[in-house]
Formats: C-alpha cells, sequence, structure tokens
C-alpha cells in the first residue's frame, strides 16, 4: 500500500484480520484479570483525618484566621508527608504495636489546598492492621508535629475505622488497559504484516506495482479451495458467474481494435486459480452462445478433465499426431456449446510439440471451427510453455492469487510474457473477498454477446459436436 496509509485501508485490513484484533485483546485482558486475582492480593486502606493550626492562629478572634495562616498551615502539607514516612515516626509507630517495622505498608498524606485538614491513610494487606497503624501513627505525628514543627496543635477529626472493603489492586483498570494494550498490538502487528508483505494483495499493487490491469477478479469460495468444483457446481455459484461475466466483458473491452478469440491462461505458480478462470470464462462464452473449446496446455500435469470430472478417451497429441480427428477426441463438457480437448499423459518434449509448425496450424484450425479457444497452460514461472503458445494466440491472461503470489514472481513472468511478443490483456485476481460488489462494473448481456456470436458458426467447416 505503499509507504502511507490511510485510515481507510487500516479499516480495511482490521476488518480482514478482524480474528486477530479481537482475540489478542482478549487474551491480553483475560490473562491480565486471571494474573491480578491469582498473583496480586487484595488490599485495604485506613484514613485518620487531622486538623492543623499554626502558632499565628487566634482562635479567639475569626479575623485572624487570615489568608496568610490559611497559606501557613497547607505549606505543612509536604512536611507532613515527609515527616510521616520518616524513620523516627515509623519506627516509634512500629514499636508502640509490636512490630518489627512498617515497610509492607503503604503511607501517605494528603491535604485539600482549601482547608488546614490533612489525612493519613495506610495501605496493607490487613483490614485491623491498617486501622491500628493509621491511628497510632496519627497520634504520634500529632505529638512529633507539636514538638518539632511550627504548628500550635494536630487535632484529630476522625480516627480511622476499619476498612469494609478492599482498596485495591485496581484490576478493572488493569484489564481494561491490557485490553488496549492488546488492541494496539494487534495493530501494529497488522501495519508491520501488511509492510513487510511483498506479495499482491489488491487490484492497487497489481497497477503499481505490475503496471497492468485488473481484468477480471474471482472470489474465494471454499470450494475453489478444495479443488472440486466441476461444472455443475460452477453454475450454481453466483458469485463465479458474475465474475465471469464481467471478466468476459471486460477482455472485450480491453481489446475494442483487436479480436480475441483465442486465449491463453497462466500464472506464475501453481494453484492460483488458472483452471477454474478457464472453466468459468469458457462456460460464461457458451452461456452467451458461442461454441467455445477448452484446450488443456499443461502436458505435464493435465488439470481440465479431473477439474470438469471427464475422461475422454483421446486428446490433444493425438489430433496433432492424426491417429484422431479433431471431433473424435473433443468431447462435451456437459455444458451446452463447451467442449473440452485434453491432452494424453506423459508427452514427451512438450516445447519442442508447442513450437511445430503442426501446433500453429492445430490454433489456427481451432479457431476456425469455434468461436472461442481457451489454453489453460503451465505456470510461467515454471515453465516456458505459457510463454510460447501465447505467442500463437490473441490474447494471453495472468492469473494471480491474491495474498500468495510474490509481486516479484509476477513481474518476472510479465517480462517473460513481454519478450515473447505476448499480447498480455491483463490480470485475473483470485481469492478476493466475495464482497467486492462495487468492482463487478456493467457488462454484456447474454443477447448482446450473442449478437457478436456465432462468427465461425456461419463460416464454412463448423464442427458439429
Amino acid at each position: 500500500m505503499g509507504c502511507y496509509m490511510t485510515l481507510l485501508e487500516l479499516l480495511h485490513l482490521m476488518r480482514k484480520r478482524i480474528k486477530l484484533i479481537v482475540l489478542l485483546p482478549l487474551i491480553f485482558a483475560i490473562a491480565t484479570a486471571a494474573f491480578t486475582y491469582l498473583a496480586l492480593p487484595n488490599v485495604y486502606t485506613a484514613t485518620i483525618s487531622m486538623y492543623v493550626l499554626s502558632k499565628n492562629a487566634d482562635s479567639t478572634t475569626s479575623d485572624n484566621v487570615t489568608y496568610n495562616d490559611l497559606n501557613a498551615s497547607q505549606m505543612l502539607a509536604n512536611d507532613f508527608a515527609k515527616l510521616a514516612q520518616s524513620e523516627r515516626i515509623t519506627s516509634a509507630t512500629a514499636d508502640d504495636l509490636g512490630m518489627k517495622s512498617l515497610d509492607n505498608y503503604k503511607i501517605s498524606v494528603t491535604s485539600s489546598t482549601t482547608t488546614r485538614i490533612i489525612d493519613l491513610s495506610v495501605t496493607g494487606s490487613s483490614p485491623q492492621a491498617v486501622m491500628t497503624i493509621a491511628n497510632k501513627m496519627g497520634e504520634e505525628l500529632s505529638d512529633t508535629a507539636v514538638s518539632i514543627m511550627n504548628v500550635q496543635s494536630v487535632n484529630i477529626l476522625d480516627s480511622a475505622q476499619v476498612p469494609d472493603h478492599a482498596s485495591g489492586p485496581p484490576r478493572l483498570m488493569y484489564t481494561l488497559v491490557a485490553l488496549l494494550a492488546g488492541l494496539f498490538l494487534a495493530i501494529a502487528i497488522i501495519v508491520i504484516a501488511d509492510a513487510i508483505d511483498t506479495t499482491v494483495k489488491s487490484p492497487e499493487d497489481v497497477e503499481n506495482s505490475l503496471g497492468m490491469p485488473v481484468t477480471g477478479r474471482v472470489p474465494f469460495i471454499r470450494e475453489l479451495k478444495k479443488g472440486s468444483v466441476g461444472t455443475a457446481a460452477i453454475r450454481t455459484l453466483p458469485e463465479l458467474q458474475n465474475a465471469a461475466k464481467t471478466l468476459m466483458a471486460n477482455i472485450r473491452f480491453s481489446s475494442l481494435d483487436t479480436d480475441i478469440h483465442t486465449i491463453c491462461v497462466t500464472s506464475s505458480l501453481p494453484s492460483e486459480g488458472k483452471t477454474t478462470v478457464t472453466i468459468v470464462l469458457g462456460e460464461a462464452y457458451a452461456s452467451a452462445g458461442n461454441r467455445v473449446l477448452l484446450v488443456e496446455g499443461d502436458m505435464r500435469k493435465r488439470s481440465l478433465a479431473n477439474t470438469l470430472k471427464l475422461a475422454p478417451s483421446a486428446g490433444l497429441y493425438s489430433v496433432l499426431t492424426q491417429e484422431k480427428t479433431l471431433q473424435e477426441a473433443a468431447c462435451s463438457t456437459g455444458i451446452r456449446n463447451l467442449y473440452l480437448l485434453d491432452i494424453e499423459p506423459n508427452i514427451p518434449n512438450p516445447v519442442d510439440i508447442l513450437s511445430s509448425n503442426h501446433y500453429e496450424n492445430l490454433v489456427k484450425t481451432l479457431s476456425g471451427l469455434f468461436d472461442y479457444v481457451i489454453f489453460d497452460t503451465p505456470p510461467l514461472g515454471t515453465f516456458i510453455d505459457a510463454a510460447v503458445l501465447g505467442a500463437l494466440t490473441d490474447g494471453t491472461l495472468l492469473v494471480v492469487k491474491r495474498g500468495a503470489t510474490r509481486r516479484a514472481m509476477a513481474q518476472g513472468v510479465i517480462k517473460q510474457l513481454e519478450q515473447a511478443g505476448v499480447n498480455t490483456m491483463g490480470v485475473v485476481l483470485t481469492f478476493c473477498e466475495s464482497d467486492n460488489s462495487d468492482y463487478y462494473y456493467k457488462y454484456y448481456t447474454k443477447e448482446e454477446m450473442a449478437g457478436k456470436s456465432g462468427r465461425h458458426a456461419r463460416k464454412n467447416g463448423q464442427c458439429d459436436m
């Protein structure tokens, strides 16, 4: 997404990683809550309130309770805080109570800025102990302050009482902080992972890093991942139908000056969805009234027949060697106007066959018999077949799997196609989110596409399969 990420892009990333956004904060919060309840004991706080009167104050005359008197008393608050935590007070209090020390107790002194009342608080694990310590410390503090500080008296207003509920630890606050920390960490992980991810993740990636238009997008469908999509399943998946019709229309829009009737489909690596793209595109053309032939172009690992759940008795090699006629080798897929020309297994020297005059003549023959011929080829990142075959066809589609295909790999494939003089029409992005309804542009209806179909059906030599 570049060096900078917009809020909308961040929200989009968070939505895609919603499990991490939810689970990580919950784990942090639950772990923190469990730790505070199991490892941090309850603490209790007892407070004694004392009234401090300086020696300058005259209790018989209200006018003498001046600003200076109040200010002087307020200035003593810090002194009282230091005095209360001094060794003199803590040791004396501990000795009076028969304790070794007050190290396990927290002592604090607070004072309002508008009064001469000072609160002495003692916090510890025992409710009874903190009450006893607070009261005894108040007495020690009062006596010591009168004797060594410029105060007339320190009077106890409210003695400390046994606290009836714990004052800490602040488990809810700790849990909320952990929740927020988990959320921030999840967001940071998502942002960093996206920044270091070199795969193609969006149409913007395709256009910016590959310099190619996105001709189509195939949504992620669980059946596709399982590799169990045949023609019957395709007809029941509206997302695939919509994606195929859009791809078909975009191929037409992208080649207004050139008729595209022979198409090569390839990818950078295996399992990027090119066979599915071949099938759904072929069905889209066939459903619009065109005669379509799917050709197995991978002589090493056939996939079309297996995906379509067909078992042809002959294939392309038999046609090239003239052992079988095209009518004998091609078979129906079960969809009107859609046929398959398979390839026999274990064909030797695939590149030599593709580069032969026989293969080039076969491509021309097929183009004359069918409205559209679509070749499913092996990954160009592994074998060069697609570059050789792509030069014989009207256009080539590069299939890129979102979030899996690395930009550098796709860039290398595009460069190979360019060096071979292949007309690369664009990229088909697979495994996209199925809710990208904003992508599906307006496309031609079946009747409109059928108006252009039948180009070859009216020519001599129509294949009567």
